[in-house]
């Protein structure tokens, strides 16, 4: 789907408090695996400000009404410990007000997006990398990108990397998500145009390891009893992977 509106809830929880919620969780909803017989995601985002952190200031203040852009990219570790690099990244657009998430994005190769961010317009390459792009509603989303690009100019603040396990039925009714191994780290001048992945992997950049695992439910409806109950000695934190990683690095 490249729309997406739903509401979210995060927990901040130490390792052994995550992993008893993991197993409370897996009795009632399955884990979810992108890769078949791969149990762990790994996703990289960057993320945008202005020169002025408009952005990090406007969500550090306001957690409920702001505005983030980001690319995303996924990985993957097989059997054997090797890293499986996708070729391609999603730009997002995501917006938060009154605790209703909705993002826009684009799915596109990461060989075209620096030319993007530059301003120019790949919509034709884009549509030959990936057919299914050649319709009106991602169409719609791409001159969203492309107008927000040139009403802000931003550059690449932060990088944030970790590992996540997914557990859901139907993604679109209730999605648990546990994010571990956060890495926090500098991003490079460009981003794609002479790499693979921004993954620290790989390339073995310095970062901030952060010992921390965030718990997070997205869901349209209310939580179901079971999962009520479970969190019933936790309470919900304003947590941001945003404005932390800019607290870090930037401020």
């Amino acid at each position: 789907m490249n729309i997406i509106t739903r509401r979210e809830t995060k927990f901040e929880l130490d390792a052994d408090s995550a992993k008893r919620l993991r197993q409370i969780v897996g009795r009632y909803l399955p884990l979810f695996e992108y890769v078949r017989d791969v149990p762990a995601s790994y996703l990289t985002t960057t993320y945008f400000d202005t020169d002025r952190l408009e952005f990090f200031k406007r969500a550090s203040t306001s957690w409920e009404d702001n505005v983030k852009i980001r690319v995303r990219e996924y990985s993957y570790r097989s059997e054997g410990g090797g890293i499986i690099v996708q070729p391609h990244c999603f730009l997002e657009i995501k917006r938060r007000r009154r605790g209703l998430v909705t993002k826009h994005r684009l799915r596109l190769p990461k060989s075209l997006l620096d030319d993007l961010l530059e301003g120019e317009d790949i919509w034709r390459d884009l549509v030959a990398a990936i057919p299914d792009n050649d319709a009106p509603p991602v169409r719609g989303i791409y001159e969203e990108l492309q107008d927000f690009l040139k009403a802000h100019k931003v550059s690449p603040r932060s990088v944030v990397h970790y590992r996540r396990f997914v557990y859901q039925l139907d993604e679109w009714e209730l999605r648990i998500t546990f994010d571990d191994e956060l890495a926090i780290y500098q991003p490079p001048g460009e981003l794609y145009r002479h790499a693979r992945t921004l993954s620290p992997d790989l390339d073995h950049r310095p970062c901030r390891r952060v010992g921390k695992v965030i718990m997070e439910i997205k869901c349209q409806a209310q939580h179901p009893a079971w999962l009520e109950d479970a969190l019933r000695s936790f309470l919900p934190r304003n947590i941001s992977k945003f404005t932390e990683s800019i607290n870090l690095l930037v401020s």
